[in-house]
Parts: C-alpha cells; sequence; structure tokens
C-alpha cells in the first residue's frame, strides 16, 4: 500500500471515529472484510464484545448525544480538546452501560479550554453550562457528570462546578496558562477561572485522575489541590499522560470507566479494582511492546538532534533551564509535604 494511501485511510478512519458510534463502526467493519480499516474498537469486537445500542444526534457541528433510548436517568458530558477524549468516543461509549449512562460529547477544535463555547451551543464556558442545564432538565435527567481528559480536564472540573454536578472527572487534566498561547493571544480568559477558592467549597465532587508518574500531571494535581483539598485523587501507576488510552490499549478501559462510574460509591470496591486493573494494564504484552517502541523512537530523535546544529546552539541555555528546575525541586521539598488523598491502595 501507498504511504499517501495509507495516510489518507487514517486520516479517514480518525475524521469517522470522532463522532460514529460503536454500532456505526461495526456495520463498516462487517462491509470490510479484508480488514483495511483498523479502528481502535475492532479489537474489542474480535474479542467477543457485542456493540452496546447507543444512537447518535448531531446537536451541532463539535456537538453529538447519544443515547440508547433505555430511559437513563444519568448524563455524561463528555469535553475534548480534541476529536477524542483520549479514546475514540466509540471506544468511550463501549465502556458504558447504554441502560445507565446516555452522554453528551463537547468537541473544542481550538483547544481554547471551552473559554470560547462550543459552536451551536453557547460563546462561552458559562453559556455552554446554562445549554447543558436546559437539556438535562427537559430530558428528565437526575445525575449529571462532567469527564474530560487532557486539555478537556480542567473544563470538566468548571462546567461540574457551575452546574453542581454530582461528580466532576479530570483525567490527566492541565492547566490553560501556556506561555505560547497567551503571547500570541489565542488563550485569552473571558472572565474570572472557576478553578479558584471562591469555589473551594463546592457541592460537587471532584475527582482528579493523574499518571503517577507523570511530571506535568502532578505538577498540575499540585496546584489543584492547593484551592481544593478535598479533591479525591486517583494516581495510576503509570508514565503514560494519555491515561484512558493505557487502558484501551490493555483493553481494561470499562472496567477503569466501571470504577468512575458505577461503583464510584462503593470505596472499598473501586480501589480493590483499580489496583487490580493497573496491575493487570502494567503487565499487558501491547501496552509493553508500545512503550519500548515509543523508548526507540524518542533515542533516535533525540540523536539526530544532537547532530543537528541547533543542538549545539542551544545545548547551553538548556543546561541551565535544568539546572534551575531542580534548584526549584529542591526547594518544593525542603516544604512540609501536603497530605493528598488518594483512592488505590
Amino acid at each position: 500500500m501507498a504511504p499517501i494511501e495509507f495516510d489518507r485511510r487514517k486520516g479517514r478512519i480518525r475524521q469517522l471515529e470522532g463522532t460514529l458510534t460503536p454500532g456505526e463502526i461495526a456495520a463498516i467493519i462487517r462491509d470490510d472484510p479484508a480488514g483495511e480499516m483498523q479502528f481502535a474498537i475492532r479489537p474489542l469486537f474480535e474479542s467477543g464484545q457485542a456493540p452496546v445500542g447507543y444512537r447518535r444526534q448531531t446537536l451541532s457541528e463539535h456537538a453529538h448525544y447519544y443515547s440508547a433510548g433505555k430511559g437513563a436517568r444519568s448524563l455524561i458530558i463528555v469535553f475534548s480538546a480534541w476529536q477524542r477524549p483520549g479514546a475514540p468516543i466509540s471506544c468511550i461509549l463501549q465502556s458504558l452501560r447504554d441502560d445507565i449512562y446516555d452522554v453528551l460529547m463537547l468537541q473544542d477544535p481550538r483547544i481554547l479550554h471551552v473559554d470560547h463555547g462550543v459552536t451551536g451551543l453557547g460563546s462561552s464556558l458559562l453559556e455552554v453550562t446554562l445549554w447543558i442545564k436546559t437539556f438535562a432538565g427537559t430530558n428528565g435527567y437526575t445525575e449529571l457528570i462532567t469527564y474530560g481528559v487532557s486539555l478537556g480536564g480542567y473544563p470538566a472540573l468548571r462546567a461540574g462546578i457551575l452546574l453542581g454536578a454530582e461528580r466532576a472527572i479530570s483525567v490527566g487534566g492541565t492547566y490553560v496558562w501556556h506561555i505560547g498561547r497567551l503571547s500570541r493571544q489565542e488563550a485569552m480568559v473571558k472572565a474570572f477561572d472557576v478553578l479558584c477558592p471562591c469555589f473551594s467549597h463546592s457541592g460537587t465532587e471532584l475527582v482528579s485522575v493523574v499518571a503517577g508518574r507523570h511530571e506535568n500531571d502532578l505538577r498540575a494535581l499540585e496546584i489543584l489541590h492547593q484551592t481544593f483539598p478535598k479533591c479525591v485523587t486517583v494516581k495510576i501507576d503509570t508514565d503514560n499522560h494519555n491515561v484512558v488510552g493505557f487502558f484501551l490499549k490493555a483493553q481494561l478501559l470499562r472496567l477503569f470507566h466501571a470504577c468512575l462510574f458505577e461503583y464510584w460509591h462503593n470505596v472499598d470496591l473501586r480501589s480493590d479494582l483499580l489496583v487490580m486493573v493497573q496491575e493487570a494494564a502494567k503487565h499487558n504484552r501491547w501496552v509493553h511492546m508500545q512503550t519500548a517502541f515509543k523508548c526507540a523512537r524518542q533515542a533516535e530523535a533525540l540523536q539526530k538532534l544532537k547532530r543537528s546544529r541547533s543542538w549545539r546552539l542551544t545545548e547551553p541555555l538548556r543546561r541551565v533551564g535544568a539546572a534551575i528546575r531542580r534548584l526549584r525541586v529542591g526547594r518544593r521539598e525542603l516544604k512540609p509535604q501536603r497530605e493528598i488523598h488518594t483512592v488505590a491502595r
């Protein structure tokens, strides 16, 4: 197969995975006996799982509603900075019970933490949350859960607080203050940030899931805990920032999401299950292969950089930066450590 043809097919698959339900993808796979359309959900079907019964309704270009029509009373609002919240939406849906949860997925392709709203629903995060509240009330939902991954994580926390949701879940969430975006005036915040002490006593339960060996995730978690000390922390023993993708590759996403949604109020059950799930994922052969490939690719890229002229010119600056970071870390270690509540024992 020619590389250009392969790239086009891969791009087409990603585009379809951004909105299609498990049932819609299963229909495409049935018409693809040669196995050329390698959807991320395909291994789940090949392992014997039947597609869940969600049907899709497009509300706007970047807003999609999924319901199986089974009278679900809980609505999960998924915030995604890209087309996929850590995994294709079909895989997210496949990991949920379609008789308990309906799903509303909101995309922010401009990567502005939903501060400029969602196409068709509102031009700000506040307008979007007001729209969600009306939508949920009209459809009779009695439980709202906001859920976001990476750059969609903290918008999920903000929206959860504004909505008065039962639970707001961030997986690998990060703050909006990226110096490049600010200098280019791409991410100017329109109003005060909801993740501030004004809302530290919100009735919404905040949950932060992070990769326990990812430096940036842990740094963002430390800042979040300074404002919301009661935020429940779930540390997953991995250095993979994309925790959702980590469990998807190990075919354990259903159990991971069961801990966050179905079994959340049973603390002992969810804690024990989280420990078992992450241990199983760590020893999964496919995850090991992916990690080895990633390390090899990074080592190759590093060698190329070291041979380049730009590397030789900027290396002294990087050395100074590394020394400053080490100094800051040393100072932090001298301060009393804040106790962090963990879920997994």
